[in-house]
Formats: structure tokens, C-alpha cells, sequence
């Protein structure tokens, strides 16, 4: 049996399209698309390193693919997020390319993105001293804020993400969410 949700809304988890298919055939995306949800979550390398290494992508492709990813879902769902997986590893080794990941999903039509510490290992006070956040949104469960500005942030066991508002780009001083590289 189905129950009525007032206040929550279900969203649906992948990744971007395998690089070997284009994203209206890919296996993945198409799945997302056909489950019913509201929202369609997708992360994506967001470091070069992990782009070039774990993927073994050329870097400006691993961008193509989240750009093409993100604009594929959002021209047929409401909501798509992305998730910029190995954020903070990324930021630390290469800001440019990991603000270029942002960018492609930005514009390609995310409607937030989400900064992951894939592997655990920035704790929240880091965040807010080594130049990545200059203010970090407090820990809570729930949005807040309008739907063009949501603030999000959890901590499971081993990975922390921070929605970032929209809208980019984020260096702009209005905004005081990043400093400048």
C-alpha cells in the first residue's frame, strides 16, 4: 500500500552516464527517469585526480559527462541534483577543475549542488579554515530557506555533504559561501 507523504519527498540516487553511451541511452539515467521520483540525485567526479585515476577519463571528458548528465535528467524531471563526489579532495589538489565540475552542472540546470566529502576525511571545522567555505551552513536534517537557496548538510558514518545555493557563480561576494581561489 501506498502511503501519502505531506512534507517529504522521495528522491531517486545514480550516477552520471557511463561514458560509453550517450546520456539518452544510457541504462542508468533512463532508470532514474522511469522510477517515479521527484527528484533525481547524481554525483559525479568532481576531482581531476579521481576523474583521470578511478575512472580513467580524460578530465575534460569526465566534465562533458556531467554536463550532458545533468541536462539530459533536468530537461525531463523537475529537480536534479548534483552531487560533486571527491569535492574536497578536488578543491585542495585542483580549485579550477573542481569549480569547472560545479559550473557544467550549474549550467546545465542542477537544481542544487552538493559537496561531498566522498571519503571522510574533512571534518567541518576544516572546512571552514583552509579556504574551501568561508561560513558553513549549521548541521541540520531538513531545508531551509526558499527552493532557490536551500541549504543542506549532513554527516553519516563516513561521508559529509553541503548543498551549495543557487545561484554561481560562487565566488560572487554577495553570496559569502566561497573565497576566492
Amino acid at each position: 500500500a501506498a502511503c501519502e507523504l505531506k512534507t517529504a519527498r522521495v528522491a531517486a540516487f545514480g550516477s552520471t552516464h557511463h561514458p560509453s553511451h550517450a546520456a539518452e541511452n544510457d541504462p542508468t539515467l533512463m532508470a532514474l527517469l522511469s522510477c517515479g521520483a521527484g527528484v533525481l540525485t547524481i554525483f559525479g567526479k568532481s576531482s581531476e585526480r579521481h576523474a583521470r585515476d578511478a575512472l580513467r577519463l580524460d578530465p575534460a571528458r569526465n566534465l562533458d559527462i556531467i554536463r550532458d548528465s545533468v541536462a539530459f535528467l533536468r530537461s525531463r524531471a523537475e529537480e536534479v541534483f548534483f552531487d560533486a563526489e571527491h569535492f574536497f579532495d578536488g578543491w585542495k589538489e585542483n580549485r579550477d577543475y573542481t569549480l569547472a565540475a560545479l559550473k557544467r552542472a550549474h549550467e546545465a540546470g542542477a537544481s542544487a549542488l552538493v559537496l561531498c566529502d566522498t571519503n571522510g576525511g574533512a571534518l567541518p571545522e576544516e572546512i571552514q579554515t583552509n579556504g574551501i567555505l568561508r561560513r558553513a551552513p549549521p548541521l541540520r536534517r531538513k531545508q531551509s530557506g526558499n527552493c532557490r537557496a536551500r541549504w543542506w548538510a549532513f554527516t553519516p558514518i563516513t561521508t559529509a555533504s553541503w548543498a551549495w545555493p543557487i545561484p554561481w557563480p560562487p565566488c560572487a561576494p554577495e553570496r559569502g559561501i566561497f573565497r576566492e581561489p
